[in-house]
């Protein structure tokens, strides 16, 4: 209670007398101990005071973007921000997240694919899923050259433009009814993404997208069809970052990109919920372990996927 004391006596004390740290520092100092019956009232006194030090030593422009240069505090702002957009995102798609696992889940129960697609740092997302320790093994993620940043970076911007080329990467992967697709593109307004999730709709393919809706409602689509990617898919599920992928500005500088981090998060929600899930109904999933365990083995798992996914 002394923190949530010092908060109230703030009102009448000068933004020179206190600081940002020190406010921090002392709301955790007594939430230190979390094993007593008043953990939940220290822990909100901990987040409450947090909140309204950055109200009181931020400078709130747009969105999660914030002028930091009179912050100074034992935390890194990046941090702070990050955690505010991946926890923003959580909550807004709560229902489509719901949705997503119940997708997911009904792959494991009927021995189906989760295909990802991605193009420059959005097939990073679908790589979160692909063949990791601790995540689901019926992952396909689709890795064609044409859409990666290792063949370079001018290029795969240019080639996502063109129309047809999903066209060609879908045929070159097995991609069944029943399957579901997660295509992550923070703009959604270029042909490859959308082209992809048209492709999956017409074989009957589940789609969800992750993306950015604010800022791809902005933008004019570069496709024939007038459409972005949040239109042309069956789950939409919006990543809530700022306009540009920048949390934080410095001296006119926008830094401190987020969609990957924030869509990571959002598949690694659906994914572990699933797997809980499903163990909760007596389905036990295929589940990668790490390598470097001993004890564990994947031998069993990779040979179950060897001959449907592609990239194993």
């Amino acid at each position: 209670m002394q923190s949530l004391m010092l908060t109230m006596r703030m009102k009448k004390k000068s933004k020179k007398q206190v600081t940002k740290m020190n406010l921090i520092c002392l709301a955790e100092r007594n939430s230190i101990y979390y094993d007593s019956p008043g953990d939940s009232i220290r822990v909100f006194i901990l987040y409450i005071g947090k909140i309204i030090a950055n109200m009181l030593f931020s400078k709130n422009r747009k969105g999660c973007i914030f002028k930091t240069s009179e912050i100074h505090d034992m935390s890194y702002e990046y941090t702070d921000l990050i955690i505010e957009t991946m926890r923003k995102a959580e909550e807004k798609n709560h229902d489509a997240l719901e949705t997503l696992i119940r997708e997911m889940m009904r792959t494991v129960e009927e021995d189906k694919l989760i295909h990802t697609f991605g193009t420059g740092h959005g097939h990073m997302i679908g790589m979160e899923l692909f063949d990791r320790a601790g995540g689901l093994a019926n992952v396909d993620c689709i890795l064609d050259n044409a859409v990666l940043l290792s063949q370079g970076a001018r290029r795969s911007s240019e080639i996502e433009r063109v129309s047809g080329v999903s066209d060609i990467i879908y045929d070159t992967y097995h991609i069944e009814p029943g399957d579901i697709m997660i295509i992550s593109s923070n703009s959604g307004r270029n042909a490859m993404p959308i082209e992809m999730a048209m492709r999956c709709k017409k074989e009957g393919i589940f789609t969800a997208a992750i993306t950015n809706v604010e800022q791809s409602k902005k933008t004019v689509s570069r496709h024939a069809s007038g459409k972005k990617l949040y239109e042309c898919v069956d789950l939409v599920i919006d990543n809530c970052c700022p306009g540009g992928d920048a949390l934080l500005e410095y001296d006119g500088i926008m830094t401190g990109p987020a969609t990957s981090i924030v869509g990571m998060n959002l598949v690694n929600i659906a994914a572990t919920e699933t797997i809980k899930r499903c163990l909760e109904k007596g389905i036990r999933p295929y589940v990668f372990q790490s390598q470097n365990i001993d004890g564990y083995n994947n031998e069993e798992v990779i040979r179950k996927f060897l001959h449907r996914i592609r990239h194993i």
